[in-house]
């Protein structure tokens, strides 16, 4: 079972932090996508020995699900964490997966605020769950993808929302412990 960290890349000069925040486990795979005319982010992902895959789609806002949808297709079995690009991985999250992987398929943790404080581990609720506070097994992704960040402003919550209502009960964890940054490197 994987840990599978998808990073829609769009901002240049972070990857080297990002890459030294994850840590170097064989069950963790690190999906960078990056749009295909964005040459920059390329060479950097390249300098920096990070793979990556590219997609068709112009690199604006509109289309962050879009490439997030491209990183699942391309996950091994286990589970899904968004990686933003301004972020950096927190420790908390492969604990998690080590420690409960194998016994849920939802386990949302809290989530640490670079300002201080803390979002609570809870069912999602709209401006109070990022996307970033879930690990989602992939067998949940067959069946349900993230939206339109420009349709919907609170696509990745929807998204956990789907994925909560596929899950019985006793398949989803609320892990009391961070297991994810926010907007960390901004």
């Amino acid at each position: 079972m994987i840990l599978n960290l998808i990073t829609p890349l769009h901002r240049s000069g972070m990857l080297a932090k990002i890459k030294a925040s994850i840590p170097n486990e064989p069950d963790i795979k690190w999906i960078v996508v990056i749009s295909h005319d964005r040459e920059i982010l390329m060479k950097e992902a390249e300098q920096l020995n990070i793979p990556y895959v590219t997609c068709r789609w112009a690199d604006i806002p509109a289309n962050i699900h879009l490439k997030t949808n491209r990183g699942i297709k391309e996950m091994q079995p286990g589970f899904f964490q968004g990686l933003d690009d301004d972020t950096l991985f927190h420790p908390g999250s492969y604990k998690a997966f080590k420690e409960h992987g194998a016994s849920y398929k939802l386990i949302i943790g809290e989530q640490e605020l670079k300002a201080g404080g803390k979002r609570p581990a809870q069912k999602p609720a709209h401006c109070y769950t990022d996307g970033a506070q879930a690990l989602i097994h992939s067998d949940l992704l067959k069946t349900v993808t993230i939206g339109s960040y420009t349709e919907h402003p609170q696509a990745d919550c929807e998204f956990l929302l789907r994925c909560w209502e596929q899950c019985k009960p006793e398949e989803i964890l609320i892990h009391k412990s961070p297991i994810s940054y926010y907007n960390w490197l901004r």
